[in-house]
This record gives C-alpha cells, sequence and structure tokens, in this order.
C-alpha cells in the first residue's frame, strides 16, 4: 500500500467539521454536569495524516481525545460511554455517518467520503495524577478505566525531536510503519513507535 501526506489545506474542512459538532456536544454535556474538552492527538495534532494515493475516494482518520475534566452526577464507565455514544449519533446522523462503539474509542465513519474520527475518552486519575483511557470489552461487557501505555514516556520522547532533520525521520519512519502495518496496529501506536525510534535513534 502506498500511502502519502495530505496537506494542511486539504484536512482542515474535516477538522473544522468535527470541531462545529463537538462544540454542540460540549454544551450538551455541560447542562448534564460534564466539563469535557476535546484534543486533537498525535499524528493528526501534527499534520502527519496518511493516505492512501492509489484510491479514487481516500481514506483517513483523526485522532480525538475527550478529556472529561468534571463529572459532577458521578456517572459510571459505562454510563459514561453509552452518554457521548448517543451524543455523537445525533451530531453525525444516519444514512451518511455511522458511530460505532469500539474497545478503546468511539469510531465515527463517513459512508461518502470515507474518512474516521476516532475518539477515545480520557480523564484523569485522581490518586495517580495519570490519564486513563475508558475501555469497553465486549467479550464480557466489561466497562474500566485504564492508565494509557506508555503517555509520560511518549510525551517526553516527543520534546526531543527538534529541527526539520528530527521530523522528516519521524515523518518517514511513521509512513514506513503505516505502509508495513500487516497486523492492523492502531494508529496512534504506530506514531507512538515512530517518536520512540526517533528519540532513541534507532
Amino acid at each position: 500500500m502506498n500511502l502519502k501526506y495530505m496537506t494542511k489545506a486539504e484536512a482542515k474542512q474535516d477538522k473544522n467539521y468535527f470541531i462545529e459538532r463537538a462544540d454542540k456536544i460540549r454544551e450538551t454535556a455541560k447542562t448534564d454536569g460534564f466539563s469535557i474538552q476535546f484534543k486533537l492527538v498525535g499524528s493528526s495534532k501534527r499534520n502527519m495524516i496518511l493516505r492512501n494515493e492509489n484510491d479514487e475516494i481516500a481514506h483517513y482518520d483523526y485522532d480525538y481525545q475527550l478529556w472529561i475534566d468534571k463529572n459532577k452526577k458521578a456517572k459510571t464507565p459505562k454510563e459514561i460511554k453509552e452518554y457521548f455514544l448517543d451524543l455523537f449519533r445525533e451530531q453525525f446522523p444516519k444514512p451518511d455517518w455511522k458511530v460505532e462503539d469500539s474497545t478503546a474509542a468511539i469510531t465515527i465513519k463517513n459512508k461518502v467520503n470515507k474518512n474516521d474520527y476516532d475518539v477515545a475518552i480520557i480523564e484523569t486519575n485522581k490518586e495517580t495524577s495519570k490519564p486513563n483511557i475508558l475501555k469497553h470489552y465486549k467479550e464480557n461487557n466489561q466497562y474500566t478505566w485504564e492508565e494509557i501505555r506508555d503517555y509520560e514516556n511518549h510525551r517526553e520522547e516527543l520534546k526531543t525531536i527538534k529541527g526539520s532533520q528530527d521530523w522528516n525521520e519521524l515523518r518517514d519512519k511513521y509512513k514506513n510503519k503505516k505502509e508495513n502495518n500487516e497486523a492492523s496496529i492502531e494508529s496512534y501506536l504506530l506514531f507512538i513507535e515512530a517518536v520512540h525510534d526517533v528519540a532513541q535513534k534507532q
């Protein structure tokens, strides 16, 4: 599979489309006791969005985090996931959109132009002060908060990447990992791997 990076201009329209709807979700959630914010993360944040250059209709995805700062009504993980699934389904309705409950995110699929938004729900663990991600294991219908893997190390390693040479190397490594992703590893994990490789000069 041959991939190419999208330009900022190409990605801007889809980002703006999401932001408009995220703002509405934030306002609705506020009336129900939530204080939340959305963050564009990983390769998406750094304009490193890859698409298949051979497809007539491109497929690409954007990674967002929905951070819960306050949960005044003390909703359970299950209630939180179902609540935000409903809000996203209102803002991204059928038939053009499909909103799915995946293990570690809410996946929003566009059936027309094939671009996706993956939204992970995050909160800070009050005991450890570390970010936790909400996961739903469908095999046993278990909802749980789990510490995000390699989050702190990734943030520190990302700070070491400076200058055009390092960033070009990161773009090359990430693109190579995406093109050879036979195990279908999630994009944000591939980005973490690429950052680690460059930071360690592997």
